[in-house]
Order: C-alpha cells, then structure tokens, then sequence
C-alpha cells in the first residue's frame, strides 16, 4: 500500500515605507515582512522573517540663503539687535507687547476686528484712521484695529473687520498691555514719525531689526526695545569714512544698510552683511513660547549653524564731547539664548551675556520644556526681574524650581 503525502507551501510579502523629512535631510525606513506557510496533513509551520532597511538622504530642502542674517547680535555694551524677517510689512509700527493694548491708565481701546484677516489689512485700516492707535495680531488667526475713544468708527472699516468692541474709554498712545496673552500689540506711529516701508525680501517677507536695551531699559525712555524696518542692499553703505582705515570686511551680500541708533547724545551706525562662508543650517525649536514675532512668521529661518558673528563695521560718535568719534570694524558677536541647550552650562552663557530679553527668552524655553505655560506676563516679567538681579549666583536648577512655583505658569 502506497500512502501519498501532500505538502503545500505559500508565501506571503508586505512593505511598509515610512518617509520624514527635516531641514537636514530625507529619512526613509522601509520594513518588509514575508511570511512562509506550510502545511502537511499533521503539520503546519509558519516562518516570519522582517527586515527594516533605513536609508538617509542629505539633500537638504532648500532654505533662503539671507536666513544667515538671523539672530541676536551683540553691538556695543549698551545695545543688542535681532534681525528677523516677518511675512508683512509693519513699516513704522512699534512693538509693544505680548497682550491687548492698553493707555496710560490700562484701559481697553474700542476695536473692530475679525478672526481672519491678515495683518497687512488691518495695518491698512489703520494707516487711514486718524483714530487708529494700534493694531493687534492674535495667534489663533485675525487681527484687530485700535481706536482712540474719539475715533472709534460706528460703522465696520472693512467688510473683513465685523467684529465690535467698544472699550474701556482709553485714550491717547498705547502705552502698555494687558491680558489676554494671546496676542501681540503693535503701536501705530505718530504723524511727525517718518513712516517707514521696507522692499521685500528676494525669497519672500520682509527685514526688521529689534533693537534692545540689555539692562532692559532704553536710555531716557521707558521702553524695552524699538524695532526698525530694514532693506536689505546689494552693496554694503558707503558713508563710513571715519573707518576709511580699518581692514576691509570679508563679507557676502546682502547687507543690512547703514543704520542709526541714538543712546543718549551717543550715535551708533552700522552695516552688517554675511560670512564669506557658507552656513549649513539647524532646525530651530519651537519659538512660540518666547518670540513675540511667531505670529508674523519671525521662526520660519532655521539657524545658521557655525555663524558665530556678523562682519560689519560700527561707528560711534559721543556729541556730548565735541564729536568724538570711534571706529569699530570686524564683526558684532551672536548671542545664542534661543538655541543654547537648556542645561546649567546653557545658563551660565546666557547669564555671561548681561542681556535681559535674553534671560527671559531662556526661561520661556525652559518652561515651554516642563511643560508649563505663561498665565500671566506682567507677573513672569517680575519673574524675571527676580533672577536678573541676582543672576550670577543663581543656579539652573533654582531657576527651574521658580519657574515651576511660580504663580505667573501653569501646566498645559
């Protein structure tokens, strides 16, 4: 007797390809499983074999090249500037604020607004309203048009500006901000102030400069920070003859264009371009949580990884002392309180800085990192006051129980 034996074997095969992509490249991860089934009359075996294959690709996706020009830089013991780029063109307008724009006596201004107009257009209202003292940008979308008490429109400015608020009676500047935080709030510049527009960007968006105070204070004026528009130039200024003497700058345009800052009777001038030498470029963090330009696009550069300074030249001439003049040629130091890694050897470079928005755009980082959110930033600017006073003898650690303790964060 003769018994037959029947053995049947079939196979099976799945690829799965998982495809990220970052400013440093293409990673692509493909896993293949194949599966062999047989079977005999007593028997069934069943094989899985998978292999996962990860493959890197390192062609870059393409950044514009004058992102190289973002970031704090330090320009004298006095003054440090940002340079950013924002995705409208606030010309003129001044920054006052995380929150709604307050007068003097922290009143509410009247408002239309809308939750989906852009910027651009409620800077254009507002450019045609004698009332109008300000705007506001809010993060979820839309914007909002400011008005003196007397000039409060009964009627929408727009068809996109629906929304009504009729305020708290505030009159004249905007002089603060108040809470909710979820917005900026720009100051509409007064009718003697030049009102400054800027040409766009090549790649898209426009230049800004934010000059800030690093003790936190402007010189004989309360305020923190100024902002300027800025174009950007082919050629780097002509006008510095008094440097007519130093080393020529090793530098690639564009270039930020001879630029004047006062400090007093103190008068700073400046040009800036780019390193000869070709940056590559690192993902940036999440910057909502400390840059106040997020919502204008001011995070869309990644960072210039290796810049560690500008070329340019500074001029600086005293008036109070008969026009004495000093001629500074080389480069103006980064400051890195956006990028540096959140650690007790982080914080001891931002401390070494002497830089107050530094400080503070730390600890909004170390923060957003615990998981923990601003409530209130009239309180956690007191926060910071607090470590500033004390900053060379407070350590990260303390700095992070502080934050955790405070009253002005709450957990997300």
């Amino acid at each position: 007797t003769t018994t037959a034996t029947t053995t049947m074997t079939t196979t099976t095969q799945t690829t799965t390809t998982l495809t990220s992509t970052s400013i440093t490249g293409t990673t692509t991860t493909v896993t293949t499983t194949q599966t062999t089934t047989t079977v005999t009359p007593t028997t069934t075996t069943v094989t899985t074999t998978t292999v996962t294959t990860t493959t890197m690709t390192t062609t870059t996706p393409w950044v514009n090249p004058n992102c190289a020009l973002t970031g704090f830089w330090e320009v004298d013991p006095e003054i440090v500037i940002r340079l950013w780029k924002s995705d409208f063109d606030l010309g003129s307008y001044q920054l006052v604020g995380r929150g709604q724009c307050a007068d003097a006596g922290e009143r509410l201004y009247g408002a239309w607004f809308s939750t989906y107009a852009l910027a651009d257009h409620c800077k254009a209202i507002c450019d045609q309203a004698a009332g109008c003292v300000g705007i506001e940008l809010v993060a979820a979308g839309g914007c909002v048009v400011r008005y003196d008490i007397e000039g409060l429109a009964e009627e929408p400015p727009s068809p996109y500006l629906t929304g009504f608020y009729e305020g708290d009676d505030a009159v004249g500047l905007v002089q603060g901000v108040r809470a909710p935080w979820d917005r900026i709030c720009y100051m509409k510049p007064s009718m003697t102030v030049l009102r400054e527009q800027s040409a766009a960007d090549p790649y898209g968006g426009y230049w800004r400069m934010t000059l800030y105070a690093r003790g936190g204070s402007w010189f004989h004026d309360n305020v923190p920070w100024k902002e300027l528009a800025v174009t950007l130039a082919p050629q780097p200024s002509p006008g510095f003859t008094d440097c007519s003497s130093e080393q020529p700058i090793a530098a690639r345009p564009p270039f930020v264009p001879d630029t004047s800052i006062w400090w007093g009777s103190r008068e700073l001038r400046l040009w800036a371009g780019q390193s000869r030498q070709w940056p590559s470029w690192r993902e940036v963090a999440a910057t909502a949580p400390w840059d106040n330009g997020h919502i204008l696009g001011a995070g869309r550069c990644p960072v210039a990884a290796g810049t560690n300074a500008l070329p340019g030249k500074l001029l600086s001439v005293e008036n109070a002392v008969w026009g004495l003049r000093d001629c500074h040629s080389g480069g103006f130091r980064r400051f890195s309180p956006d990028v540096v890694e959140l650690s007790e050897a982080g914080w001891r470079e931002v401390a070494s800085y002497r830089f107050l928005f530094g400080v503070e755009v730390f600890m909004l980082r170390c923060a957003d990192a615990l998981g923990l959110a601003v409530v209130d930033y009239t309180c956690f600017g007191q926060l910071v006051q607090e470590m500033w006073s004390s900053i060379g003898d407070v350590a990260y650690a303390s700095m992070l129980g502080a934050l955790e303790s405070s009253e002005c964060t709450g957990r997300v």
